[in-house]
This record gives C-alpha cells, structure tokens and sequence, in this order.
C-alpha cells in the first residue's frame, strides 16, 4: 500500500509541505505519537515536513513517554536538518 501511495505522489507533481508546530506543547504520549507518525511517513516523496519545537522540552517528552534515557538522540534520528531561531529582543516589538 505504500508503494501504491508513494507512486501516486509521484504522478501527481505536486509538493506538499506539512508544518506541525508546538510539539513541545504535547503531553509525553501524544509527543511519542506525532514523532511515530512522522517517521512512518516521512520518506514519501514530495513531501517535507516542517516541525517546530523547543529541542530540550521535545527531548524530555520523549524521554519520559518512550522510558529512554536520550530524547535527544532518538529525535536526532528523525529529524535530517534542525537549526535554532534566535529568540526575539523585547525592544524589537
């Protein structure tokens, strides 16, 4: 069946990009979830998913819905391109 989908992904010429923000905001489960779900659909092609989190928070989730001892790395094996945005300066607003 996943070939069956990948195919017509393909044939249809058309990139979709999913963002998913505020998964820090999860509770540890439904975290563990998402991050499930984006894995197993993640190679598709055409598709690029955008996902916008606090690293340690996320991390930490992981940690305790998973019972592993490095969110971190788990993540980091999901996860192909993280970079960190600056956090804004009050005097900015």
């Amino acid at each position: 069946m996943k070939d069956r989908i990948s195919k017509k992904l393909s044939d249809l010429g058309v990139y979709f990009i999913i963002i998913l923000d505020d998964l820090d905001r999860l509770e540890p489960a439904q975290a563990v979830e998402v991050i499930r779900l984006v894995k197993s659909v993640a190679d598709f092609p055409n598709i690029t998913y955008i996902m916008c989190y606090d690293r340690e928070i996320l991390s930490q989730a992981l940690e305790n819905g998973l019972c592993i001892n490095d969110g971190y790395t788990f993540l980091q094996k999901i996860v192909q391109v993280s970079f960190s945005i600056p956090l804004y300066e009050p005097f900015d607003l």
